[in-house]
């Protein structure tokens, strides 16, 4: 008996609300930053309330967790110290008990414009940082290395055969 059932759709498939991040940003601040950034800005969309003309959602790396399962804690921790060393992610402590050290976090949406602006501009002269490096590892200096046959394949030792009146290895020019 074989069930009846869309093939259409899988589990693994998106038929819930996705992360969803701009390649841009994952290129300019990192991958993990960059869906938590993006999470974050989900997250203080919904919020009304604002302290220090600010917008702040606040939980714990565990809570955070919960929303990244797919992420270790200390990598959750690195992500979200990474974005606050960036200048991004503005950090505050808002909890009615001293001893609750709960973060509540904002997003510096002028920083991540003038990231933008910077993106744009390196966009615009086609070279970026990251690509002008891989153009410079992409040529290198190699030695054209002898084909093995079964005619000097027979010494293993790497030395040109003496009754060989041709050596295995290239010129050098």
């Amino acid at each position: 008996m074989t069930e009846n059932y869309d093939n259409s759709t899988s589990p693994l498939l998106i038929n819930e609300s996705p992360l969803q991040v701009l390649p841009r940003l994952a290129v300019a601040i990192g991958l993990n930053e960059a869906i938590v950034l993006q999470q974050i800005h989900y997250w203080l969309r919904k919020q009304s309330e604002v302290k220090e003309g600010k917008k702040w959602v606040y939980n714990t790396y565990e809570d955070w967790q919960k929303q990244f399962p797919y992420l270790k804690m200390a990598t959750i921790r690195r992500t979200f110290k990474s974005l606050e060393k960036q200048g991004l992610l503005i950090t505050g402590n808002f909890n009615k008990y001293s001893f609750d050290k709960t973060k509540w976090y904002s997003i510096d949406y002028e920083k991540l414009d003038s990231l933008s602006r910077r993106c744009a501009q390196i966009e615009q002269t086609d070279c970026s940082n990251s690509t002008h490096a891989t153009a410079q590892n992409e040529h290198t200096n190699t030695i054209r290395l002898p084909e093995t046959t079964t005619e000097n394949n027979d010494d293993m030792s790497g030395k040109p055969d003496a009754s060989s009146s041709k050596s295995n290895y290239p010129e050098r020019t």
